[in-house]
């Protein structure tokens, strides 16, 4: 994500940049969602994203729209286990979007 968005998506920084979960980590389920994560730098992930998460929210549903949000969140809902060979798909498949994005011409 961090490769994709090269800027905080609240002040737009571009520097010390971190990948905040809107559904927290433990949420199996959308974990790896690209949908539930936004890019932040330190301060407003620290200061911004969880103490105002109402603002993060807003922010997240300007991004993937209203639709996709109610989706995520039922989503964030369920319970999920990953297995080594899921697992080991998500890993390839995210090794195959940051090859893209590397050798695109910004």
């Amino acid at each position: 994500m961090r490769e994709k968005y090269k800027n905080c998506c609240h002040c737009g920084q571009q520097g010390n940049l971190q990948t905040h979960h809107y559904f927290g980590r433990r949420k199996m389920s959308v974990m790896f969602n690209e949908d539930n994560l936004m890019v932040v730098c330190w301060a407003c992930h620290l200061h911004w994203a969880h103490q105002f998460p109402e603002e993060a929210r807003d922010l997240l549903i300007e991004r993937i729209g209203q639709e996709r949000f109610d989706s995520l969140k039922l989503e964030s809902n369920q319970s999920r286990k990953y297995n080594r060979e899921e697992l080991a798909f998500i890993r390839t498949d995210f090794e195959e979007k940051l090859k893209e994005l590397t050798f695109q011409p910004w």
